[in-house]
């Protein structure tokens, strides 16, 4: 038992932000079915098939709200522990690869980490450096 006067030391509850979650939001659907996908663990090639022949056609989703889709997606399938999320992000790093294509993509792709994990600081940079070692990003965009 801690005493009370050192509870304003201990670090807050770290949290996933998946904005998916509420059934309201238009992407609910499709996230949660890209999901179900990245749990059976499909690979790269198979998922943007998908996406590209059933998801894109039916949504009008601009290329931000793509990005925002799958490294939600992603990261909610890598956020049980580390091991995890290096798992996930080497298995659908050609996936990111392939949509973040330009410098306010990858800027974008950043900011949809810092989302994901406000709660912790920590877990965004290792994200970002992870990102970078799969070239996913670029340097460029984070300087």
């Amino acid at each position: 038992i801690l005493p009370s006067e050192l509870s304003s030391v201990i670090p807050q509850k770290v949290t996933p932000e998946f904005i998916y979650t509420n059934e309201d939001e238009p992407l609910h659907g499709p996230a949660k079915l890209l999901s179900e996908k990245m749990r059976e663990k499909k690979s790269s090639d198979e998922l943007e098939a998908w996406l590209k022949d059933e998801i894109y056609p039916n949504f009008k989703i601009s290329d931000t709200k793509k990005i925002d889709l799958l490294i939600q997606c992603v990261l909610k399938e890598g956020h049980r522990s580390f091991s995890h999320l290096l798992s996930a992000l080497e298995r659908y790093a050609p996936l990111l690869k392939s949509h973040i294509s330009d410098s306010s993509l990858q800027i974008h792709c950043i900011d949809a980490v810092n989302h994901f994990w406000k709660t912790s600081h920590q877990r965004v940079i290792i994200v970002v450096i992870k990102l970078l070692t799969f070239r996913v990003l670029e340097a460029v965009s984070i300087a």
